[in-house]
């Protein structure tokens, strides 16, 4: 998935960490779209709607998002014991973000450095 990610741009890694934890340590190619800017979308409106816009989610005059042409993400947070990424997940599909296009990479940042791979620091 993460090679197709190089070349295929409906595709996209997102980190739904708080920005605190994505500036400690990144996964190369991941993008930051913290949890809390869906699951608390009314306290957080201008972030929310830029991140669905950013994702293909086309609003209409009436408010309503239509979902028909979004990416599809795969998203990660801290690890297996941290719910950042399940709150995304649950808030999307709430929102009417298409299940087929959220992936959970549920081992996150956790698994991701116990196999050794790249990470870079901002």
């Amino acid at each position: 998935t993460l090679k197709e990610m190089r070349t295929n741009p409906n595709l996209v890694l997102v980190d739904a960490r708080t920005k605190k934890w994505f500036e400690y340590r990144i996964i190369p190619g991941a993008i930051n779209m913290p949890f809390n800017y869906f699951k608390e979308k009314v306290e957080h409106e201008f972030e929310y709607e830029f991140a669905l816009k950013y994702l293909g989610a086309v609003k209409d005059k009436d408010g309503d998002y239509n979902f028909d042409n979004v990416k599809t993400m795969v998203i990660f947070c801290n690890g297996p014991w941290c719910s950042q990424s399940p709150d995304m997940i649950f808030a999307l599909m709430q929102a009417g973000y298409p299940a087929e296009h959220l992936k959970w990479y549920r081992g996150g940042m956790q698994d991701w450095l116990s196999a050794g791979m790249t990470t870079t620091r901002n």
